[in-house]
């Protein structure tokens, strides 16, 4: 029996492996229509709207999944990128879907399932899943995928005894996707709301520092907000005084422990000197491992730790001390808030510092409250800065793609004026500096129409303007406005006769201009000096697809360095680029040059707004042999003919 992955769900077509089937032990969620799934889609999307937690929200949406379903365990499982480690985020039912095994991640279908993305049903006894009469149990593990990259499992099990519906298996793939991205927009929504509160707890520790000097109201204050951003057990501010660390303030401590008279030495190889050596948080999951952990009797036993240093005026004055009593290391998140607390605590410190010394010094005691003054309304700034950062970030786009549009079209206006001066002409070095303004200001414009294509796209809002035309013209036209680039990298570009041959079609000139220029820069891109690159197309019939419409095809090759096949897909993503971006060059048309990373996805996303494909083919990359690429362009005649996966 095979399971089929709809092509809207991003899962290829798949085969159920012969170590995975079973013809006894089937699910009893048969009967399930599509109708029932798209009605679980619509529920589980309505529990975004409530004020549930994310974890009390997958909770919910397993439980309703096990209800409706009919099924008797469902869990939802969260996978880090390699997808080799899962945490299972909810379970309801009976039996726990799917366990985990301690195996490798090729033994183990769960995580076979999340890696190879596939569905995979899988058989297994009871007594896998701590049952104790052994029974057999099958178990539907459906991927999780958000933006085509691994993001967990939704795993459904049943008994024996019902014959599982090849109709099923689509509806419960789409429902996968659709929680998916739910559980994506929900862990979104957490950080946005992590992040205010961050804001809101910095900006009233800044408030303080404007109103008040008293040294152990900020600290206590920046503790108390802390633990709500940061969890932990227990947290102290220390200080280092006469070769010790002070504590000047302290929450979580029992109250026998008197932390504010705790004294711990400071040796020249414990944790405070790496910290003070280094100017860095220092992060120990497990201070057990630690040789040098000095623990403070009458406390319980510490199990992670972290420590942040407050530094004053370049140099370190103690430290951020926060434990956890269980075994839960700190995130690189996590690490990133309590620098920030620890920022304002040092500033706490500086000012209480620069209060006392001004009041042995009448003399400068107003220069002094005009620098108070002045930390903390550039304090206040940051705040408030922090505060309008999500949105900001949304402006962004919007900023990028239209404000920059009307200064960089004044800017190469003028800049073409100056070009066009017959004294500045004569004066090289000056012409020269204008030349350069003028490429800029085309090369912002050209990152400016990318990102505004890439949201016309991402928006479904690009307008498709069909016309009569010839792709033989449009191609050659592309050629000669990089017949300097090609003369300068010394590549050979072949226009092939076919070309010629090729029928007209009705599209969209702009866009399908766009989208040819940027699969042949990259060709250039990605093809070393002195190699070639051929453009060829021929007509083509597809059986299946629409009857009586015809196709053509256009065919960009290069010698270049070839595409691994692991990131065939990946191309097309906005914003990635093959190998590391800092080692690129700066020109888009140098050999393996910088770019937006916007070219290929806005090219597929023109190609499929007309009804058509596009795809790469390569041996492989290889940056000695150079094996090449193949970029194949399908398009209809008639804009209105929707090409679907055909193997042609």
């Amino acid at each position: 029996m095979g399971i089929t992955e709809p092509a809207a769900t991003g899962v290829a077509p798949h085969p159920v492996s012969e170590e995975n089937r079973t013809d006894q032990a089937l699910p009893d969620f048969t009967s399930v229509p599509a109708q029932v799934a798209l009605e679980l889609s619509v529920e589980i999307a309505r529990l975004l709207d409530t004020d549930l937690s994310l974890a009390l929200l997958l909770e919910r949406a397993a439980e309703r999944i096990c209800e409706r379903l009919g099924c008797v365990g469902v869990g939802i499982y969260r996978s880090e990128a390699s997808g080799d480690t899962l945490h299972l985020l909810a379970h309801a039912g009976d039996v726990t879907p799917a366990p985990l095994r301690q195996a490798s991640a090729e033994a183990d279908p769960l995580r076979q399932a999340v890696r190879q993305r596939k569905a995979i049903l899988h058989t297994a006894r009871t007594a896998e899943t701590g049952d104790d009469d052994g029974g057999p149990m099958t178990h539907l593990i459906l991927p999780l995928t958000v933006a085509e990259e691994p993001f967990g499992a939704l795993a459904v099990s049943t008994s024996q005894g019902r014959a599982l519906s090849q109709e099923t298996i689509p509806a419960l793939q789409a429902l996968a996707q659709h929680l998916a991205m739910v559980i994506a927009n929900a862990e979104q929504l957490e950080k946005e709301k992590r992040r205010r509160q961050f804001a809101e707890k910095l900006n009233a520790v800044g408030r303080a520092l404007s109103q008040t000097l008293d040294l152990e109201q900020i600290l206590g204050m920046v503790l108390g907000h802390l633990v709500t951003i940061v969890p932990h057990s227990r947290s102290s501010i220390m200080l280092e005084e006469n070769g010790e660390l002070v504590t000047r303030a302290a929450r979580g401590f029992p109250d026998e422990a008197n932390p504010l008279e705790i004294r711990v030495p400071i040796h020249d190889d414990d944790v405070y000197r790496t910290i003070g050596e280094t100017h860095r948080p220092l992060l120990i999951p497990d201070v057990a491992r630690r040789r040098d952990w000095q623990y403070v009797q009458g406390l319980p036993r510490a199990q992670s730790w972290l420590g942040v240093p407050l530094i004053l005026e370049g140099e370190i004055a103690g430290m951020l001390s926060l434990t956890r009593e269980h075994p839960d290391p700190y995130t690189k998140e996590e690490v990133t808030l309590s620098a920030a607390f620890a920022n304002q605590a040092a500033m706490a410190l500086h000012n209480a510092n620069l209060y006392s010394d001004l009041s042995h010094v009448n003399a400068v005691l107003e220069q002094a409250i005009a620098d108070l003054r002045k930390r903390s309304e550039e304090l206040e700034i940051t705040n408030q800065k922090l505060k309008h950062l999500d949105q900001a970030k949304s402006d962004f786009i919007s900023i990028a793609s239209h404000e920059l549009r009307t200064p960089l079209t004044v800017l190469s206006g003028y800049s073409q004026l100056l070009m066009g001066d017959a004294d500045l002409k004569r004066d090289d070095d000056r012409w020269q500096l204008v030349k350069g303004i003028l490429e800029g200001a085309e090369r912002l414009t050209t990152l400016t129409d990318s990102m505004l294509d890439m949201a016309r796209i991402d928006s479904r809002a690009w307008q498709l303007v069909p016309e009569p035309m010839f792709l033989s013209v449009l191609i050659e036209a592309i050629v000669l406005s990089l017949r300097e680039v090609l003369t300068a990298r010394n590549i050979a570009f072949d226009l092939d006769s076919s070309l010629d041959e090729l029928p007209m079609i009705e599209a969209d000139p702009r866009g399908v201009r766009k989208a040819f220029y940027h699969l042949i820069i990259n060709a250039v891109k990605y093809t070393p000096d002195g190699g070639s690159v051929r453009v060829w197309g021929r007509p083509l019939e597809l059986e299946g697809v629409r009857p009586g419409r015809s196709w053509v095809e256009v065919v960009v090759s290069d010698t270049g360095i070839g595409i691994d096949p692991s990131v065939r897909e990946l191309i097309f993503a906005k914003f990635y680029q093959i190998g590391e971006v800092a080692s690129h060059s700066s020109g888009v048309s140098k050999f393996k040059g910088g770019g937006t990373g916007l070219g290929l996805a806005i090219t597929r996303g023109i190609i499929e707004a007309h009804g058509g494909r596009v795809w790469a083919e390569s041996p492989g990359h290889d940056e000695i042999h150079c094996p090449g690429s193949d970029f194949h362009v399908i398009l209809p005649l008639q804009p209105d003919a929707v090409l679907q996966d055909t193997n042609t």
